[in-house]
This record gives structure tokens, sequence and C-alpha cells, in this order.
């Protein structure tokens, strides 16, 4: 499942710090500073709100998590984290009734005015960084304060995008917002189910109308975003929210779309690069568009599919294979669209899975590549579980358009995409991000994908040889989410089986979630680390931004920890 996030722009309206909070069922408030610790290189702030809600249709023998997101405006920035508030059923079962036990936060990101945050990663790069914010660091974040509040109806888990004053993000009420990031007015909202005249597929638990987990993508006027079920694309304008097109990438049954998509335009044809990782990663390279065209021809939009059929178990498992598709912006007709896994055709017990379904694409306008990464394996043929090493790379075969490049095992198994056995769900939660390092003076262009395993992998962007891997920490259900300033690479410790582990360099032992900064240069090598201060885990991305990491507790009573 994918985590919620954070951001930071600029308003000119107000020089005070203000701080802008938002939750599950619509609620946008503002409040006074908080007070923050600092810890080592990150600051985190924490804090407690406490809501009342009344939600509309909780069944009286179901919880209900929401989630909440924040924004806070600072002099000219906006920070934007996410709630997770707790509620449980209660007055004699009353389905009308919810009483809050606690409020959580996953994630956030900051991002300023003059650099748009267009998608899940905030840009081409996926690194979740706010290259030009001045206004929020270590010295001044305490003094953020809410500004306003806006009521969205029920959970938002995506991360907000943001461009020319506007926020746009979807709620788990089924619609799509748009927000004024200087005062939290109301735009425009659109329901998906309206809009589109979608039915829902009724795999979603307890959500039974169209949704979008998705961040959307902001491309010049429009706005894109996936379904959660069917796996549909659909485009809206940005100003309006009307549909312009609407998209399906995947028939099967069980199909969605998880994964924020990215934008990309460009004076000359793209070559098709794409890292993904199961059990192994791979780079492709799309041959056919080597030809040269006019910039207004080039207006292209990349992103995964991904399903529910392993988590519902609603038949034997399984027949569903993941993909990557290129579409025309303009139009929404796919220009292709390339499977990560061999066709079974429609047979269980052949490859299935390889789902495309976390964070953003992320692309090397200098090589014209996109790197994405994929989730773990549903099934494998019996004759492959039999003789591993004969069949090493069978998953890496695609469609005529694209053409193998190079592979890494991500595993640390000379069988990359057969590793023997039974094996834990290690899926890459979200792109590598693109980076560069110096190694002996020497500039090298690299990659930087953390898994869910909570293993970080840096590799050279054109032939896929390591440079190093680190493990960060117990990883777990909820993933790794990274983010990187170009010196360091930071991530969450998801931690979610509560495992003993140490805390390096500081050797404290903990069983909580936490936060790492490893060295990105030669060495991965882990600078600090700190536990989560509430001793829960740590399952949402990170965001950095001037000096300071932004990330999320899950912790129920309420502490948000920047």
């Amino acid at each position: 499942m994918q985590s919620s996030s954070v951001t930071t722009t600029s308003s000119m309206s107000k020089p005070d710090s203000e701080l802008i909070l938002s939750s599950e069922n619509g609620l946008l408030a503002v409040i006074d500073a908080y007070e923050i610790l600092p810890c080592m290189l990150c600051v985190l702030l924490c804090s407690s709100l406490l809501v009342r809600m009344v939600t509309d249709s909780v069944s009286a023998s179901m919880s209900v998590v929401s989630v909440s997101v924040v924004l806070v405006l600072f002099d000219s920035a906006i920070f934007f984290t996410f709630l997770v508030t707790c509620w449980s059923s209660f007055d004699n079962g009353d389905p009308g009734l919810s009483k809050i036990v606690g409020t959580r936060i996953l994630a956030g990101f900051a991002y300023t005015s003059s650099q748009n945050w267009v998608n899940h990663g905030g840009d081409l790069y996926n690194r979740r960084y706010a290259e030009k914010e001045s206004k929020i660091g270590p010295e001044t974040v305490s003094r953020l304060r809410k500004k306003w509040e806006f009521v969205a109806g029920k959970d938002i888990t995506a991360t907000p995008v943001i461009s020319d004053g506007t926020l746009y993000f979807p709620s788990w009420n089924g619609n799509i917002y748009a927000v004024n990031a200087s005062d939290g007015s109301l735009a425009w909202e659109k329901n998906l189910g309206d809009l589109t005249g979608l039915n829902a597929t009724g795999f979603n638990v307890n959500v039974n109308w169209t949704v979008s987990r998705a961040s959307p993508t902001i491309a010049d006027d429009l706005l894109i975003i996936g379904i959660y079920g069917p796996a549909i694309v659909i485009a809206v304008e940005r100003l309006s929210g009307e549909l312009v097109w609407s998209t399906q990438l995947d028939n099967h049954a069980t199909g969605v779309i998880t994964m924020s998509g990215t934008y990309y335009k460009r004076s000359h044809g793209l070559f098709l690069s794409i890292l993904t990782s199961s059990w192994s990663c791979h780079i492709r390279k799309d041959a056919s568009l080597r030809k040269s065209l006019s910039k207004d021809q080039v207006k292209n939009f990349y992103v995964g599919t991904s399903s529910q059929e392993e988590s519902l178990s609603i038949e034997q498992c399984c027949t569903f294979r993941g993909s990557l598709a290129k579409l025309d912006v303009r139009t929404g007709k796919v220009l292709w669209q390339t499977f990560t896994l061999p066709d079974n055709f429609g047979q269980k017990g052949e490859y299935a899975r390889g789902s495309i379904w976390g964070s953003s694409p992320s692309i090397d306008a200098t090589r014209n590549l996109v790197y994405v990464g994929t989730g773990n394996l549903y099934s494998a043929p019996l004759r492959i579980l039999q003789c591993q090493e004969a069949e090493n790379n069978q998953t890496v075969l695609s469609s005529g358009s694209v053409s193998y490049l190079w592979f890494f095992a991500c595993n640390n198994l000379s069988t990359p995409n057969c590793p023997p056995g039974q094996n834990p769900d290690a899926d890459f939660a979200e792109a590598p991000m693109i980076t560069s390092i110096k190694v002996n003076g020497t500039k090298r262009d690299i990659v930087v994908a953390v898994q869910k395993s909570g293993f970080a992998w840096a590799l050279n962007r054109d032939n896929g040889e390591l440079i190093w891997s680190t493990e960060a920490g117990p990883g777990g259900a909820g993933g790794g989410g990274a983010a990187t300033d170009t010196k360091k690479v930071y991530t969450n410790i998801a931690n979610s089986a509560f495992k003993n582990f140490t805390l390096r360099p500081s050797e404290i032992n903990t069983t909580a979630g936490g936060w790492v900064a490893m060295d990105d240069a030669n060495s991965g090598e882990i600078l600090w680390s700190t536990a989560d201060p509430s001793n829960s885990m740590a399952t949402g991305p990170v965001t950095v931004a001037n000096g300071v990491v932004f990330a999320g507790s899950t912790y129920k009573q309420g502490p948000i920890c920047h």
C-alpha cells in the first residue's frame, strides 16, 4: 500500500510562520507554532492534533484509519504532511458515530513557489527534494504555524501536487480536489464516479465507490490521475476538472493504478529505459523512438499498472502481469506498453505479477531513459523453480518495441529472477532516484533505489554496475520511501515487525521504526540514524529541503516528527 507524503510552496501573503493541516474527513486547520526536537542532521517536529469527527458511513463492526493532509505555511513556504487518525465505532454499534483514538503521521515533502511539485517524486528525477527551498531550515522550522484548514471528506493518502498556487489531490471519498494554496479555499472538486461513469470493481475493502489513491500528475493544462480499480488513467482540465480523456491500461478484473505518472516533453524522441526490480533490476531501451521530432509532437506520460489479485485471494493465484505504458498526453492514446514478465496467456502456474506501483517514474533527460521499480512475483513456472539457473533471465522478456539492455540482481543471489524457495515481499515501493556522485574525483551518474527489505542500492545508470548497497535497517510491509539532496540519501526504517536492531553509528538498540541518512558517494555509509521517539513504525516516504528531513510516524496518539 502506498503511504502518504508532504510538500512546501511559497505565499507572499503573510510574514508569520503558520501551519496548515487537513484530515481524512476533509478537515484542514490552522495552529500555533510547534516546538521542535533537533535530531542530528534532521529536525523532528513533534505535536498532537485532536479532532472530533462524525463519519458518514462507518460499519458498526469496522475500525477506520483516517489519513489527514497537513499544510504548513512559513513565510513564503508551504509544508504538507499527512495525519493518520484511528477511529473505532461506538455507542452500541451505531454506524453513524465514531470516536477518536489518535492521530498518526505517515510522511511529508517540501516545495517552493519557484519549483512546482508536479507528481509524487516532485519532478523528473523522483528525488523528493525541494532544491530551491530557502525559508524553512533547521533554524526556522520551529516557527511553522497553521494558517487554514480544508474539509476533504475522507482519507488523503496521496502526496498533493502543486502548480501556479493550486494544490491537487484525491480523497478516499472518491473526489479530486483543487484547493487554493494561499487561503485553502476550494477551486473545484469532481467526483470520479460521476466524472467518468465508472463503477468500482468491488475489490477495495470497505470502499464501494470509484476512488484514486495516486498523486495526480501536472501536464501543462491537464491533470492526469490513475483509478484504483479498474486500471484506468484519466486526464482532466487543470482549471476546471472537466474530463478530457480516459484510457484503460489493463482489463484484468483486479487491475488498479496506484502509481503517480511522469509527464515528459522533449524536442527529440525518447529512448525508453525501464529499471525494474522484483528479485532483480533491469533496464530496457525503446529503439523505436530514435527519430527526431518537433517539440510540440513529444508530450508523453509514463505510468505503471498493478493489481490486488494476490491480497484478495479471489481465485487460485495468479495471472496478472505488471506493465509500464507510454501515453500521448493530448489524446490518451497508448503509444506502447511493455510488460515486466513473459505472457502467461491467462494460465495459472506461469509468471505473474511484477507490478509497477510505487512513486513516479524517474527520467534521465540526458540519456533519454526512464526508470521504474517493480513488485515481487506472485508465481513462477514450476519448470523454472526446478531449474533456476537454466532460465535465469525469463522475467526480462518484453514487447517488440523494447530491447533488453542490462539487469542487476538486487537480492545478492546468483539466480536473480528465480530465488530459491519461498521469499518475502521485497517490492521496490518507489522508482529509483536519479543523482550523481564523485568517486575518486570522477563524476559518476547513478540511480539509487530502496527496497521494502530495508536495503538501499546505488547502480551505474548506464550498465547497472553496483556502486554500493547498504542495509538501512529492518524493512517491512510499509516499504522504503527515500529522498536525496544529491549529497546524502535519506530513507525510513519501516520495521513493521518491531525487530530489535542496532542504530548506526550510535549503537543504540531499538524495536521501533526510524530514519537513516547515508553517504551518497562510493560507500553508502550510514552517517546517522534515529528511532521514532514514539516507538512506532515509520512506513511513509521522507522528503528533504534545505537541511531538514521531513518524516512521518504511525504512532496513533498524534506525534508529527520532522
